[in-house]
């Protein structure tokens, strides 16, 4: 996808990425489970999640240059103030979503998945979780320029 980018991007455009991570920092067992079942969803469909946190490097093998990442740390849960309380409004909305496919890919039972998101965001509040978002800008060069 990235060399797809590079080929219709103008020479000495610009490419930004932001992807939400997998990693959670101060993350309770409901967290951690919830991520293990995205995870291994991802796995069933080709699709290596530890792998977000490298679209900068993704940039580079791709040829862009120069290349500008950044990792955030952002809160997550009423703790953090709105940022914090966006971010985890969009995941409580979003993960319910998942319950179907990891029933029948992974015979999660929905009353376990059920379980696990009620104790999200009293998890998230009790050990002041963060959460990785990843940002990445990558130029096309000038071949000119060379």
């Amino acid at each position: 996808m990235v060399q797809e980018l590079k080929r219709v991007t103008h020479l000495d455009g610009w490419v930004e990425l932001v992807e939400m991570g997998n990693t959670f920092h101060q993350a309770g067992p409901a967290t951690q489970q919830m991520l293990a079942w995205w995870s291994a969803l991802g796995a069933t469909r080709g699709i290596d999640t530890s792998t977000l946190s490298l679209i900068g490097t993704l940039l580079r093998t791709a040829g862009f240059d120069p290349v500008h990442s950044t990792t955030h740390l952002v809160p997550l849960g009423s703790w953090g103030g709105r940022v914090g309380t966006l971010l985890a409004q969009d995941m409580l909305c979003g993960w319910p979503s998942m319950r179907p496919s990891l029933e029948a890919a992974l015979g999660v039972s929905p009353a376990h998945f059920d379980a696990v998101l009620r104790d999200l965001e009293p998890e998230w509040k009790t050990h002041h979780t963060q959460y990785e978002i990843y940002c990445a800008c990558g130029q096309q060069p000038d071949m000119e320029a060379f």
